[in-house]
C-alpha cells in the first residue's frame, strides 16, 4: 500500500474510532450519520469479498478497488465534517444559554469586529471606531428584542462566541415560506481556531430542525473561515450581491 492509500485508510480509521467514541453526537450531525452508515457496511462487505477471494490473489479487482477508493474518499469529507465536534468533547466548552448581559456581548462584537474587512471597515471615510460600532450596535439589537434566539459559548467563565438567530417572519409565514435567518455571529480572538463558529452554527441549525427547510446567514463572500464553517455543515452559496457606498458631499 503506497503513502497516499496509507493516508486515506488512516483517516478512515480516525473517522470510525472518534464515531465509536462519539456515536450519540455524531448522529445529530446533519446528513453525517446515514452516509457513514453506507460507507463502513459497504466497506465491511468489500472486506468479505476480498477474504472470499482466497489469500493467494493480488487482492480485489480494479473495479471493486475504484469502489472503495470513492468510499474512502467520502468518509475523508465527512470526517472534515465531525473535526470540529471531536474538538468539542471532552473538552471544558459549554454550548448553553447562560446569564450574560448587554455590556458583555457588546464587548464580544467590539473585539470580533476589530480587525473586521467588511465594507464600513473598507470605506475610508468611515472611522474604524465607527464601523465597529454597526456591529456593536447589531448586537445590541439583538439582545433588545431583534433576534428570537441568541445562543452563547462560554469557556472558563468567559463569553467566548455568540450567534444570534430569527424566525421566518409575518410575511414569510404568510407566503408559507419554512425559512429562519442567522443574523450575526462572533468569537472572540482568544478563541479563534476552536471549532466555536461551527459549534454555534450546528446548535443554531437544531433549533430550526422541524420548523424550517432553508436557513440563510449572509457573510462576505472572502470571509473563507466562516465559508468553510458553512460548508463542513453542508450549507451552499446561494447567491452574491455588492454594496455601494455614496457620499454626498455639500
Amino acid at each position: 500500500m503506497d503513502t497516499e492509500k496509507r493516508k486515506q485508510l488512516d483517516m478512515q480509521l480516525t473517522l470510525r474510532n472518534c464515531v465509536a467514541q462519539n456515536e450519540e453526537v455524531a448522529k445529530k450531525i446533519p446528513k453525517f450519520w446515514d452516509n457513514y452508515v453506507i460507507v463502513q457496511s459497504t466497506t465491511d462487505e468489500i472486506q468479505e469479498i476480498s477474504k472470499a477471494q482466497g489469500s493467494n490473489k493480488t487482492g480485489i479487482s480494479s473495479d471493486k478497488n475504484k469502489l472503495k477508493m470513492n468510499l474512502i474518499a467520502l468518509a475523508a469529507k465527512n470526517s472534515r465534517k465531525i473535526a470540529a465536534y471531536a474538538k468539542f468533547i471532552n473538552s471544558d466548552t459549554l454550548l448553553k444559554e447562560i446569564k450574560y448581559n448587554e455590556g458583555q456581548l457588546e464587548r464580544l462584537a467590539e473585539a470580533s469586529f476589530k480587525n473586521h474587512f467588511g465594507r464600513y471597515h473598507s470605506d475610508p471615510r468611515i472611522p474604524l471606531e465607527k464601523a465597529i460600532q454597526v456591529y456593536v450596535e447589531w448586537m445590541r439589537s439583538c439582545i433588545r428584542g431583534y433576534a428570537d434566539f441568541i445562543l452563547v459559548a462560554e469557556i472558563d467563565k468567559r463569553i467566548a462566541g455568540v450567534s444570534t438567530w430569527k424566525k421566518a417572519s409575518i410575511l414569510e409565514k404568510d407566503l408559507s415560506l419554512r425559512i429562519s435567518h442567522y443574523n450575526i455571529g462572533a468569537v472572540h480572538p482568544d478563541f479563534s481556531g476552536m471549532g466555536l463558529f461551527s459549534n454555534l452554527t450546528y446548535a443554531g441549525m437544531q433549533i430550526f430542525k422541524d420548523s424550517a427547510d432553508i436557513i440563510e446567514g449572509p457573510t462576505h463572500v472572502n470571509n473563507y473561515p466562516v465559508q468553510r464553517g458553512y460548508q463542513r455543515l453542508g450549507w451552499q452559496v446561494f447567491d452574491a450581491r455588492h454594496s455601494f457606498h455614496k457620499w454626498l458631499d455639500k
